[in-house]
Formats: C-alpha cells, sequence, structure tokens
C-alpha cells in the first residue's frame, strides 16, 4: 500500500537573499558600466579627452544629482519613521504617499539609467557614431520627461501629480502656499546649480544644432556647385 503523497511546499527566498541579490547585480552593472566607460575614454586622442569629459559632466551631472537628492530623501523619510516623526501631517501627504522603499526604488531605477545611457554615449562616441552618441542624452531627458508627464496609471501616478501640482502653486503662486510649497521650493533653491547645468545643456545642444545643420548646408552646396 502506498503511502500518501505530500506535495512539496516551495519556499521563497527571504527578504535578505533577495536584497543581497539585487546588490550584487546592481554592484555588477556598475563595474561593467565604468570598465567600458574607462575604454571607450582612453580610446580618444588626449587632445579631445578633456573636452569631451566635460561634455559628458555637463550632459549627465544634473541627472547624478536628482538621483543623490532622491537617495537622501529616503534616507531623511527612513530616520523620521525610525524616530516615530509623523511626517505625513506634517507634510500633509495623502494616505498614499511614498514609503522610504518606495522612494529608494526609485532613486535605484534612475542610479541605473542614467550610468547607463552615459555608457552608451562614452561607447558610441568613441566608435565614430557621434550621431548615435548625441541622441542619447537627449533620448534620457525626454523618457525621464515622457514618464513624469504620463497620464497613465503607473510609476506611481497620484505621487507624480502630486508633485506636478506643488510644482504649478510655485511657478504661480495664486493660492495659499502650504507647508509643502514652501518646502519644495526650498529644495529647489538649493539645487539652484542643477538648474544652470540645465540651461548650459540646452545653450549647447543649440549651438551643437547649428553647427551641425551649417556643416550640412555647406556640404549640399559644394555638391550642388561640383555637379
Amino acid at each position: 500500500m502506498k503511502g500518501a503523497s505530500v506535495p512539496a511546499v516551495v519556499g521563497m527566498p527571504s527578504p535578505l537573499f533577495l536584497w543581497r541579490f539585487k546588490a550584487i547585480l546592481f554592484l555588477l552593472w556598475g563595474l561593467c558600466c565604468c570598465k567600458i566607460g574607462w575604454d571607450s575614454v582612453m580610446r580618444m586622442s588626449a587632445d579631445l579627452r578633456d573636452l569631451f569629459l566635460y561634455e559628458v559632466f555637463l550632459y549627465y551631472n544634473p541627472l547624478f544629482l536628482v538621483a543623490l537628492m532622491i537617495w537622501l530623501w529616503g534616507v531623511n523619510l527612513w530616520v523620521f519613521a525610525q524616530s516615530s516623526v509623523n511626517y505625513v501631517k506634517v507634510f500633509d501627504l495623502a494616505q498614499t504617499h511614498l514609503s522610504h522603499r518606495e522612494i529608494w526604488r526609485c532613486a535605484t531605477w534612475l542610479t541605473l539609467i542614467v550610468p547607463t545611457s552615459m555608457t552608451a554615449y562614452l561607447y558610441l562616441y568613441s566608435h565614430g557614431e557621434v550621431s548615435l552618441a548625441a541622441s542619447q542624452p537627449v533620448l534620457l531627458y525626454a523618457i525621464l520627461l515622457i514618464v513624469l508627464l504620463s497620464p497613465f496609471d503607473m510609476f506611481y501616478l497620484s505621487s507624480r501629480f502630486y508633485f506636478l501640482r506643488t510644482m504649478l502653486r510655485i511657478v504661480l503662486p495664486l493660492q495659499a502656499i502650504t507647508f509643502p510649497d514652501f518646502f519644495l521650493a526650498d529644495i529647489f533653491t538649493s539645487m539652484s546649480k542643477v538648474s544652470t547645468y540645465l540651461y548650459e545643456i540646452l545653450i549647447v545642444d543649440y549651438f551643437v544644432y547649428l553647427i551641425t545643420v551649417g556643416d550640412t548646408l555647406t556640404k549640399m552646396s559644394l555638391l550642388d556647385s561640383t555637379t
């Protein structure tokens, strides 16, 4: 007589194991980006290297600072939670506000996406694909803007719209100012250097566009004159 079969219980990995596994993948990806970026920079001539690194710094430094700010904001919320500070009431947040874990998740994604785009920029530029390399920062900023303004119920829709409404009240103070408005405006004031970098990015991209269009028109006129 056969004994009754007992169904096997498949245990899920512990949260600590998953956290360590994600941390290892995060570090490996960072090392890969560093290795590819370093090899790409070393391929360039010494004369162009300084100018090129300045352009990379100009394009990607603002997003690295934003990612660092999001990480530190998550740390602040974690400290508030550990100290039993009712920050939800202080900042007049909704019950669907993001916890420190969700904020760290957003910071993790941003920390992954920005170095990936920067590595692609370095690799493509060092291998002669200048037009594809120039499109990388443009695509990155466009994707982040689309995600922020997306009306679809994904990527924390309520929190994104709360952030956008607060920014609108800061830009157009046509109603009573609340503490979250004042607090976010103070953060933006502290990050004024990021706004300066973004302004420089727009200026550089505009002049690069003019130079590219001018070179294209010159080549077309030369071709027409030869024919």
